[in-house]
Formats: C-alpha cells, sequence, structure tokens
C-alpha cells in the first residue's frame, strides 16, 4: 500500500563547523522506553552529493518485551536544501518508507513515501535546531 506522508522533516545532523550546515554525518541509537518495556536500535546516515543535495538513509529495529512484538523500518531518500542566511538552511526532501511489524501470529507490511519539508539553523558550533 502507498502513501504519501506529509511530516516535519525529522533528519538529525551531527556537529557542524560554524556558519556552515553540515549534511554529512552517521548516528547510531538505543531507545528504552521503560514502562512501556520496549527497545529500538536505529541507524541513522546522511551524505552531501552535491553543493546542495544529500542523500540519507535509516534503519531501525524493534521490539515490546511484554508481547512478541517485532518491528522493522527502512528509509531511503533524497533531498535539497538551500541557505536563508549563513546559518539557516530551508529543507526539502522526499523518502521511500518500508516498515514490516511481526506479532501474535501476524505480519503487517507497509510502504509508503515521505515528503518532509523545514528549516534548519545552527545556533552554535554543536547545536542544530529543526521546525
Amino acid at each position: 500500500m502507498k502513501r504519501i506522508i506529509f511530516s516535519i522533516l525529522s533528519i538529525f545532523m551531527s556537529a557542524s563547523v560554524i556558519a556552515d550546515i553540515s549534511y554529512n554525518y552517521l548516528q547510531v541509537s538505543f531507545v528504552d522506553m521503560g514502562d512501556a518495556e520496549a527497545e529500538a536500535l536505529n541507524f541513522q546516515g546522511s551524505y552531501e552529493v552535491a553543493e546542495s543535495v544529500f542523500v540519507f538513509a535509516e534503519y531501525s529495529d524493534g521490539e515490546f518485551d511484554d508481547m512478541p512484538v517485532d518491528s522493522d523500518n527502512v528509509q531511503l531518500g533524497v533531498g535539497t536544501h538551500t541557505s536563508i542566511n549563513d546559518n539557516t538552511d530551508f529543507v526539502f526532501a522526499l523518502s521511500y518508507i518500508d516498515a514490516e511489524i511481526e506479532g501474535l501470529g501476524e505480519t503487517i507490511d507497509v510502504d509508503g513515501y515521505r515528503l518532509g519539508v523545514g528549516i534548519i539553523s545552527e545556533i552554535s558550533e554543536n547545536i542544530e535546531v529543526q521546525a
């Protein structure tokens, strides 16, 4: 099932050089949802292939401890950015998402597209804000 999903751009950026937002990063994160007894491992990366064009990918694997449910998600995309000022960019990204949830004897496989539009602003050498 194909769906177009509009959302706020959620690409996490790494530390970057002052007055030059970086679109090159690798990130690994582990999420423990405590009381929900759920955990997820997430891998993300982005690479700027031209002056204002970047590609990105994300993979996450999550599971619930109290019930036999597992989820796997893959996202691949391309984006472009244009400078608004020295430390702020307008960003547009389009990605393909494939998600699979297995549990309780069933498998649900959903795929679709995501359109992201937003602004990224670097407020210091190590902090970027996104909207």
